[in-house]
């Protein structure tokens, strides 16, 4: 079954791209997966710049009761979306190291892509799944096959599982320097060539500084955080923060602030509170009125959220891979106190102040600084946006489709 949303066929002498997301995810801007949305910003790019428009492959009825991006053309399956167990996902990590194969997850992707002739040689591109590749090239061998990586996905695979899926893929696509060299560790030297950095980017069109109306001497300054609340994301660093700060007003001249953190444990708004959201609760309750709660918003809320802010702090505390709320909230011309780690540093390069998690106070001395030095802020606003502008997502397809056509010419020549 095909939804067609906007549809072109491909310019003269390009290949037609084919996403291939996780098997039941929704090409919806209802949903707050960061793949969707880089799959979404692709399409759209992809269409404007006149290279056809791309198909996204989905599980049958995952579009009902979600609004599709206004980009691409769906493709929904034959097969409604279903997960593999714990015992399945087990045989495979078995499986994959004894016989390089995984059955059970390979399968998912393979009736995701049963509408597609046996002869397809136009690009597919897998997001975030390396168990898809090898049964995806035994059924369209002449296809160009590109593994786009999100995060670190190779974690239960052997080396040599690892070498087949190389041999045959034709690009992997790494959204950081720091996922790149991840995997390089991993990968044979003579394939190492296949591992491509590009950058994530970030529409600037939608998100962009609003104008400020003058603000009175006496009215707080906005702290935002965006993100999931599960630990890793870090939104118990920023609290920890805020209470030190608000420690430090009692004897400092530190202008008033209040601090909103949006986002919930899932996509799902009105499930119930998590262990973890209780206890930053918890945490923050002697702030007061201090700290706004709001659940996870859908894709067309969050810009204005950014536009209504003073600045932006990621205390992300894991090794995130690149750090997409970054990119949105530089677009819109905040000042950014990002963590040092994973890919954060390549997203925010010198456009942010940062600290070494899970180190709280350092987050309380750079918002210490911005709330009392506005120059500062709008300094570090305007360096940020710049940014931004470097990582539009026109230059991110024009990136990625050079990469594809190199690696196509490549294998001509082989």
């Amino acid at each position: 079954m095909s939804l067609s949303i906007s549809s072109a066929p491909p310019a003269s002498g390009l290949s037609e791209w084919v996403h291939i997301p996780t098997p039941g995810d929704h090409y919806s801007p209802g949903t707050g997966s960061a793949v969707i949305t880089i799959v979404a910003a692709l399409a759209r790019v992809q269409t404007e710049e006149g290279a056809g428009t791309p198909r996204v492959l989905v599980s049958k009825g995952t579009q009902n009761g979600y609004p599709p991006y206004p980009a691409g053309r769906i493709q929904e399956s034959d097969f409604p979306p279903r997960s593999i167990t714990a015992l399945q996902k087990l045989a495979d990590v078995i499986l994959g190291r004894v016989a390089s194969c995984r059955p059970f997850t390979g399968g998912l992707y393979l009736e995701l892509a049963e509408s597609l002739c046996a002869d397809f040689c136009g690009v597919l591109l897998v997001h975030n799944q390396p168990a898809a590749i090898l049964p995806l090239r035994r059924r369209f061998p002449k296809a160009s096959l590109v593994l786009y990586a999100h995060n670190e996905a190779f974690g239960t695979y052997s080396r040599a599982e690892t070498l087949k899926i190389f041999r045959a893929v034709n690009l992997v696509v790494c959204c950081s320097g720091f996922l790149a060299r991840s995997l390089w560790a991993k990968v044979p030297k003579e394939d190492a060539h296949k591992v491509k950095t590009i950058l994530n980017g970030v529409d600037t069109s939608s998100f962009f500084p609003k104008k400020q109306n003058p603000r009175r001497g006496d009215a707080a300054l906005n702290i935002l955080f965006v993100g999931r609340m599960i630990p890793p994301k870090g939104a118990c660093l920023l609290l920890q923060a805020a209470a030190l700060l608000h420690q430090r007003r009692r004897s400092a001249n530190i202008p008033p602030f209040r601090v909103r953190l949006v986002g919930s444990s899932n996509f799902n708004p009105t499930d119930p509170l998590t262990p973890y959201e209780r206890s930053l609760r918890e945490l923050a309750a002697p702030l007061g009125e201090l700290v706004e709660f709001l659940p996870f918003a859908k894709r067309d809320k969050i810009p204005s959220m950014y536009q209504e802010a003073d600045i932006f702090v990621a205390p992300s505390n894991w090794d995130e891979p690149f750090g997409l709320t970054v990119a949105e909230a530089m677009a819109c011309g905040l000042p950014c106190i990002v963590a040092r780690r994973g890919g954060i540093p390549e997203a925010a390069g010198k456009a942010a102040l940062y600290f070494t998690p899970p180190h709280p106070a350092q987050i309380a001395d750079h918002l210490e600084y911005l709330l009392t030095h506005p120059k500062a802020r709008r300094v570090l606003g305007a360096r940020a946006r710049a940014r931004a502008l470097e990582l539009s997502w026109a230059s991110r397809f024009k990136c990625l489709q050079h990469e594809i056509q190199q690696a196509s010419q490549t294998l001509n020549t082989q």
